[in-house]
């Protein structure tokens, strides 16, 4: 019976110290009761074992990924309870923003909270700012929960937000190029503008700068240079004026992977 405990906890990832304690504590138990109703409570404390070794399993492995582009770009990783397992910024300002915050260990919304108020006291969040999130997740209500997470987070901002779902094929593709979803999706599209645009000219540019362009129907990176970046350094504590969240919910852009649960 401990050789089948200890193999259910062989997977686990989790701090070695727990999982002794815990594996000691199961078969202890299941040791000194099995003596007294030898054969049930056998049987029960394993599946107790083997229940709880899955439900740790869960706990450590991300389920779901919330990517969020202004233009700081960060990634949370999601556990199947909605819990942030890791943060993960893809330029400069989203390794700064990060830097400054702690939201591992706490449910996705307050992690996605923390960093768009700490957008907004460096004032990515002013003057029509687009936020564009994307979602990789099994569960179908997980894109419904962080558009009701945003909705409150950003309620009178002067920003709009863009989120839709996305497959694990677009994310990995992203992740070559070490950009957000949203902002490889952005590329591609502007790349069919003139598709001998380069691709990591594009990345350098944050996602509202690409989205002009795209409604634009321009490619002229240049006359883009560094828009939208200005005062971002100097502006510490900037207050974000009163205005309108104006939200756009587009949708799939493919399949869906992982589970975030229920909140």
């Amino acid at each position: 019976m401990s050789e089948r405990i200890r193999s259910a906890f062989g997977n686990v990832v989790a701090d070695d110290e727990l999982k002794e304690k815990t594996r000691s504590f199961l078969i202890s138990e299941i040791e000194r009761r099995k003596r007294r109703h030898p054969l049930k409570l056998s049987a029960a404390f394993a599946a107790i074992a083997i229940t709880f070794s899955i439900g740790l399993r869960a706990w450590f492995v991300p389920a779901s990924f919330i990517g969020i582009d202004i233009n700081p770009s960060a990634e949370l990783a999601v556990n199947a309870f909605g819990v942030t397992l890791s943060a993960n910024g893809f330029n400069e300002d989203g390794e700064r923003l990060l830097g400054e915050l702690r939201v591992k260990n706490k449910n996705f919304s307050e992690s996605l909270r923390l960093l768009l108020e700490k957008a907004s006291q460096y004032g990515y969040l002013n003057d029509g700012a687009l936020v564009s999130v994307t979602v990789l997740s099994r569960n179908p209500d997980s894109l419904g929960e962080v558009n009701e997470a945003l909705d409150l987070i950003l309620k009178g901002k002067p920003v709009v937000t863009d989120v839709f779902e996305i497959s694990q094929e677009t994310r990995t593709k992203a992740l070559e190029h070490h950009i957000t979803p949203a902002k490889y999706l952005a590329i591609e599209e502007l790349q069919q503008v003139d598709p001998d645009l380069d691709f990591d000219a594009c990345a350098s540019h944050s996602i509202s700068e690409i989205r002009e362009l795209i409604e634009e129907g321009s490619c002229d990176l240049e006359g883009h240079e560094d828009e939208g970046h200005e005062g971002h350094e100097e502006q510490a504590e900037p207050q974000a004026p009163a205005g309108t969240h104006e939200s756009h919910h587009s949708g799939h852009h493919g399949g869906m992977m992982g589970g975030m649960g229920h909140h």
